[in-house]
Parts: structure tokens; C-alpha cells; sequence
């Protein structure tokens, strides 16, 4: 299966993404479904009048090529222009990437990130989850197990089905814990952690549901 017919914007929008990123300019950006070359490109077009950073722009091209570099299992680069508008030699440093001169353009190898408090280091690679949004980074298996939804659920979600059966156990432990009990629940993307939240805020009365959402 070629990759333009896999449902991962990531893998089949990254051609446009490179050619735009060798020479883009603010004002110049396209429309990427990947979040991540969106977040890239908003970075970049941020850049004119200080609503993003050098750094932001740094960080976010280094998680870009962590992403190619785990997916592929080798070494990929990309090209960015060295104009004073983008980050420095140094600046490049600072995230762990090396940026080598060429043409009037930096070609940019982004280092595995290996921090020293890590005990198990390379197993499996700290980078290896920047794999997700590609084909390699399925976390979550369609499943056709018939699950209808509590009442609750779907008067709290519009949902008439559980979309996994993770999901359906942990909403239901949410809502069945001590009122000083924990919960902690490690399901994959896309099986349903916001509805186990949203459940959890519709029917608590009188109170307060705080929800973060730390990866946005």
C-alpha cells in the first residue's frame, strides 16, 4: 500500500512540507492536516511580529525530524533558509540539532534525545513515540465488539457506543471511586480518554471539573 493512500496526513503531506519548509516565508504557509506541520508552520508565520520564537521554531523542526528519522529507522534531514528570521547555529544547538551550512540554507540532523537520569536508555529510544501520526505510530486497533453505551454516557457525550472496551471500564471506574480515590488511566490515542473526562465533568454535581490537556 503506497503511503499516499494511508490515512496519515503526516506521511503523505511530509513532500509539500519539506519543499515549502526549504524556502518558507511568513505569509507563504499552507494548509497541513498533520498536527505537527501545522503547529511548524504556525511557528514559523509567528515569527514576524514576536507571536512565536526562534525556539519554538527549533524545537518544532526537531520533533519533525525525530518523527521521519524513528519512523525510518535512519538518519533524515531537513533544509531550512539562514536568514536572520530563523534560528542560529547556536540556537539549533541548544535543541540538539546539528546545522550545517549549505548553499545559503541550513541542512538540519536532529541528535536522539538520551537524557542522563534515564536508567534504560535506548530501550526502547526516548524519541520512538515522536513516531506517532504516521503508519508506524498506530496505537489504536479498530475493533467491531458491539459495545452500547451507559445511559449516562450518552446523555454526557451524544455517544450510543463505547468506542473500546479501556474506555467503557475506565469511565465506569471514574465514576464509582471514593470521592478521595485516584484514578489512573493509560489508554492509547484514539480510544477515548476525553469522554472518559467529559463523562466524569457532566455528572458531577455542584463542582468543578478542571480538565488540562498538556500536549496542546
Amino acid at each position: 500500500m503506497s503511503l499516499n493512500s494511508q490515512p496519515f496526513p503526516a506521511d503523505h503531506e511530509e513532500p509539500g512540507f519539506r519543499n515549502w519548509l526549504e524556502s518558507a516565508q511568513p505569509g507563504q504557509r499552507p494548509d497541513f492536516q498533520d498536527e505537527l506541520f501545522s503547529r511548524c508552520a504556525d511557528a514559523v508565520e509567528g515569527l514576524v511580529g514576536a507571536r512565536s520564537t526562534r525556539l519554538d521554531v527549533a524545537i518544532l523542526v526537531r520533533h519533525v525530524i525525530r518523527r521521519m528519522s524513528e519512523r525510518d529507522g535512519t538518519d533524515r534531514r531537513l533544509v531550512v533558509p539562514a536568514t536572520d528570521l530563523w534560528p542560529t547555529v547556536e540556537e539549533w544547538s541548544d535543541v540538539s540539532v546539528n546545522a550545517l551550512l549549505q548553499n545559503g540554507c541550513f541542512s538540519l540532523k536532529a541528535k536522539p534525545w538520551c537524557p542522563d537520569w534515564l536508567w534504560n536508555q535506548g530501550n526502547p529510544a526516548v524519541d520512538a513515540a515522536a513516531v506517532a501520526g504516521t503508519h508506524k505510530g498506530s496505537r489504536a486497533l479498530a475493533q467491531s465488539v458491539d459495545l452500547p453505551a451507559d445511559p449516562f454516557f450518552t446523555k454526557a457525550t451524544g455517544y450510543e457506543q463505547y468506542k473500546t472496551p479501556g474506555q467503557k471500564a475506565a469511565v465506569r471506574a471514574a465514576l464509582t471511586i471514593p470521592e478521595n480515590g485516584a484514578l489512573l488511566a493509560i489508554m492509547p490515542t484514539g480510544t477515548g480518554k476525553t469522554e472518559v473526562a467529559l463523562a466524569l465533568a457532566k455528572t458531577a454535581h455542584r463542582q468543578t471539573t478542571v480538565i488540562v490537556i498538556p500536549t496542546i
